[in-house]
């Protein structure tokens, strides 16, 4: 570049308008004539078209450019956890790049990926190793596929992808690439943009009021890619003060990193993601590793198993003061709601929608959320709120319970410590083992796998069909308890608002005197739509 030209700077707002969808799939006519001018302008040699010279420039532009910029991503740095060294570990990953020297374009990219895979540091710093690695897979590729191939790459190196951070970026920059005239430049403003995006995106970025860290820390990259082919693009983020309870220390963990002298695989994956989360696999042989753990030891020992290992980095970071994980329980009934919220549970009423559901899910405070919907209609609304809540960030899933008593055996078993997926798991089997009963009187006429109900008649579903029919409130629970104690070890009963105490009496006194060895619990539900609810286990 010509030393007495400054580069062209164009406005923010510009950059955004040029970033969006329509604007993505209009003729580049305009956008060649920009960048033709803005050669004139900076005088940029016609070297800078050279490959060799194109990516040597790149590697030395992003380095400069995340040098200045390290303290503001540092501060952004919000997720996955608050430890404020986005800016740190990108830059000594790209400084590692910057070193490759070759006098071939194909095989400095090439160097540049390794060296990249061998210094990554942190969560972001590897993920942006499996970006510059799949940037370097086709030699010679057109850079709207090499992006295409980065992007591809970084997604597939994360055990658990999370939409609004640096992959989010980088699809986005890849999408914008494809069939432009200028794929730099529109990399670049498409990046910029989706920047701005992300607080919407992940709930833990709105709440602290800032972009997420390692997306911005992609943009200004692909910034430098723009720059190296002679435009300088505008998409600089403000860094807002972090809220500082982001920034508070609650809890030891570890983050734990290594060189792993074998390639990636699914099963050191699968370990590493049953120790603790923010797994990163980038490379394919030797492939540097990064998790967040409990335990630095067992993550260590992990990859053990799978070759040797050299650059073993154990650092301890703070958790986010988030809970970790939080079960949100859709409950009808005051004495249900008191007895689900002092287990720790987030309770929203039964009468909810998709959008309701979703709302407590992403404001439970929370990055996972288990969600136990006691009902099986509710269960289909909270698979659609499950779904909704995932697109912006929040690890959640649904265990179908399909009565409050279920609910009350998944909640027993709940470990927040354990991974999540088995976390699942088990709560679902505990739910599934519990038989459950809902004695409930018929308010209009309707045929039943036991008959014909009539309004005013009592009757009880068994384990999800209506088995029982009766003029008799006493009678059909007591035949209900018949049909599903059995050898049971625990009976528990839950009141509702409408079951008299002296029947409540009755129904222990039953137990007690049919089944000696069950023990049997009372809990006052409260609820209205069942007169009793009964789990057996």
């Amino acid at each position: 570049m010509n030393p007495s030209c400054s580069p062209i700077r164009l406005p923010t707002a510009l950059c955004r308008l040029l970033a969006t969808p329509e604007n993505r799939r209009t003729s580049g006519r305009a956008q060649t004539h920009t960048r033709q001018l803005a050669l004139k302008l900076t005088g940029v040699p016609d070297s800078v078209h050279n490959q060799l010279v194109f990516w040597r420039r790149w590697l030395d532009l992003t380095v400069e450019t995340l040098t200045s910029h390290r303290a503001q991503l540092d501060a952004l740095n919000v997720f996955p956890i608050p430890d404020s060294d986005t800016g740190t570990n990108l830059l000594a990953t790209f400084t590692a790049a910057a070193s490759a020297r070759s006098a071939d374009a194909a095989e400095l990219l090439t160097q540049a990926a390794v060296a990249a895979t061998h210094a990554a540091q942190g969560n972001s710093g590897t993920i942006a190793a499996a970006w510059l690695s799949g940037l370097a897979q086709e030699p010679g590729a057109p850079i709207a596929r090499a992006l295409q191939n980065a992007a591809d790459k970084a997604r597939a190196a994360i055990a658990e992808p999370v939409d609004g951070t640096i992959i989010t970026i980088a699809q986005e920059a890849a999408s914008a690439a494809q069939d432009n005239p200028e794929p730099e430049w529109a990399a670049a403003v498409a990046a910029g943009h989706a920047v701005t995006l992300t607080p919407s995106q992940l709930p833990a970025l709105g709440r602290a009021g800032v972009v997420d860290a390692g997306a911005r820390g992609l943009a200004l990259v692909l910034e430098a890619l723009a720059a190296a082919h002679g435009i300088t693009s505008n998409t600089a983020c403000a860094a807002p003060e972090v809220n500082p309870v982001f920034a508070a220390e609650q809890g030891i963990r570890f983050e734990v990193q290594y060189l792993l002298d074998a390639p990636a695989s699914e099963e050191l994956v699968e370990r590493l993601e049953r120790l603790g989360d923010s797994v990163v696999v980038a490379g394919d042989g030797p492939c540097q590793v990064h998790v967040h753990a409990d335990d630095a030891g067992a993550a260590i020992e992990a990859g053990l198993r799978f070759g040797g290992l050299s650059q073993v980095r154990v650092t301890v970071i703070a958790q986010s003061p988030m809970p970790r994980r939080v079960v949100v329980s859709c409950v009808q009934g005051s004495g249900l709601r008191d007895m689900f919220e002092a287990a720790g549970a987030v309770t929203i009423s039964t009468d909810v929608g998709v959008a309701e559901l979703t709302h407590a899910i992403t404001h439970a405070g929370a990055s996972q959320v288990i969600v136990l919907p006691n009902d099986y209609q509710l269960g289909l609304v909270a698979d659609s709120a499950v779904e909704v809540a995932r697109a912006q960030g929040v690890g959640a899933n649904v265990v179908h319970t399909h009565s409050p008593v279920q609910a009350i055996a998944a909640l027993a078993v709940h470990d927040a410590h354990r991974r999540f997926d088995d976390d699942v798991v088990a709560m679902a089997e505990a739910a599934r083992a519990m038989r459950w009963v809902r004695v409930f009187q018929v308010t209009e006429y309707a045929w039943t796998m036991a008959g014909a109900a009539h309004q005013g008649d009592f009757a009880a579903i068994v384990d999800g069909e209506v088995r029982l029919l009766g003029a008799e409130l006493r009678e059909v629970c007591e035949q209900a308890l018949a049909a599903v104690v059995g050898g049971a070890e625990l009976v528990t009963l839950v009141t509702g608002a409408r079951l008299s105490s002296d029947l409540t009496g009755e129904l222990v006194r039953f137990v007690a005197q049919r089944w000696r060895y069950a023990e049997c619990q009372v809990i006052a539900g409260g609820q209205d739509d069942a007169l009793l609810l009964i789990g057996v286990e």
